[in-house]
């Protein structure tokens, strides 16, 4: 990768509206959001989700029984180049247990910047609307949401949004040992480092 000028980023999570339904008891989810982040391919925009590319993990607290959760929750991540970034967003219902004991409810992707453009100081995202797509869910979520909506009379929304913001904080100190390398700077709570694919 060509030595790029590096960004601090601060990504916020904000909202999610028209959460799908994960507990047909209730009505209702216990919704979180997963957030992966690849870097763009400079070549073509597309995300380098490669073995070898870097990939960053972050995952909001989870809402209870809330199918319209705000979250706010702040990620800085540093070493940010300015051909930018793809912020793959996955809506879980949050079952007690180990991540795979989860629903899935959607999946959304943002890339920044929009292809043809370039990351630079001051460059800000606004709280961008992202599109969840429900048909990446379980099936379970599919049929809970469909029966709520049906009781309730069209009470429970069916078109599912998360809103991010984006905004380029500073220049990154560039790590020594690997000047390409990007890193959370925090919270270092939810934040974890995968090397695979999200």
């Amino acid at each position: 990768m060509s030595r790029q000028p590096r960004h601090t980023v601060e990504i916020t999570i904000h909202r999610a509206q028209h959460v799908p339904v994960g507990d047909i008891l209730n009505f209702s989810s216990d919704p979180c959001i997963y957030a992966t982040l690849y870097l763009q391919n400079p070549t073509d925009g597309k995300p380098d989700d490669s073995p070898r590319g870097q990939v960053l993990a972050y995952r909001t607290p989870t809402v209870r029984s809330n199918l319209e959760p705000t979250f706010d929750c702040k990620w800085f991540v540093g070493g940010i180049p300015e051909s930018g970034f793809v912020l793959k967003l996955r809506l879980r219902d949050e079952d007690p247990g180990q991540l795979s004991n989860d629903d899935r409810l959607g999946k959304g992707v943002v890339f920044v910047p929009s292809p043809g453009e370039r990351l630079g100081e001051g460059w800000e995202l606004k709280e961008g609307e992202c599109k969840i797509e429900k048909s990446k869910g379980a099936i379970s979520s599919h049929i809970s949401t469909y029966v709520a909506r049906l009781v309730s009379r069209g009470g429970i929304g069916h078109h599912t949004r998360v809103w991010v913001s984006v905004r380029i904080i500073g220049k990154s100190k560039v790590l020594k040992d690997d000047p390409n390398r990007i890193y959370t700077l925090g919270p270092r709570k939810q934040a974890e480092h995968c090397g695979g694919r999200g």
